[in-house]
């Protein structure tokens, strides 16, 4: 368990908008903008704590999103379904880890940082690809799309565990790209929060 209140990622900002709202105090000067500043920071860093289910074949949403688009794609000549998230600009940015998986194909390729729910467009964007066998043997892939605003901060990349912290996303979507046979939890235009169910398999779930 991570007892940390700010995400390591902000603690530079966070370090210097608080020197400068002291600053501006201090002169006088514009300090209730500095001030709110300081609070957005720490409220934009902020480090939640969240918990995963313990079904085996669930997958999770790794970030606060919103979903804007579920579609059929293809991966590496296999089949998915993939639900396709957009971080959200008032969600918490802290990165889970969305599936257990012990050995993890992570891939990264670089490009640019533009919005877009287009499939065709999303694939000029920065992207890392997060590919691995759940414990039921079903291989399920994450893919990370960089956003405007930066790029995304991961701090593990093996064995991982459902709802453990991965790092952190200011801005991009996410791609959670899982088999045919698995049922889709969320629609269209669905908030999900980190640790959100996305999908299970089927026959997990009716033997449940």
């Amino acid at each position: 368990m991570d007892i940390r209140l700010i995400s390591k990622f902000g603690y530079i900002k966070i370090a210097v908008c608080g020197v400068l709202f002291i600053l501006s105090v201090c002169l006088n000067f514009l300090w209730i903008l500095f001030g709110l500043l300081f609070v957005f920071m720490l409220w934009f860093y902020r480090n939640p704590e969240r918990e995963c289910s313990e079904q085996k074949s669930a997958v999770f949403s790794p970030v606060d999103a919103k979903v804007v688009a579920i579609r059929k794609v293809a991966y590496e000549n296999e089949e998915f379904v993939e639900v396709l998230m957009k971080k959200r600009f008032w969600g918490v940015g802290v990165l889970r880890s969305p599936f257990d998986a012990a050995d993890v194909d992570v891939k990264f390729r670089g490009g640019l940082g533009l919005y877009s729910t287009n499939q065709f467009t999303n694939l000029l964007n920065r992207r890392t690809s997060f590919a691995g066998e759940n414990e039921e043997g079903k291989r399920v892939v994450v893919r990370f799309f960089d956003g405007i605003f930066g790029s995304i901060k991961f701090t593990k990349k093996q064995n991982l565990v459902a709802g453990r912290r991965m790092g952190f996303m200011r801005d991009g979507k996410v791609g959670i790209l899982v088999p045919l046979d698995y049922h889709i939890c969320v629609d269209l235009g669905t908030k999900v929060r980190a640790c959100g169910q996305v999908a299970y398999r089927r026959e997990s779930a009716e033997v449940a």
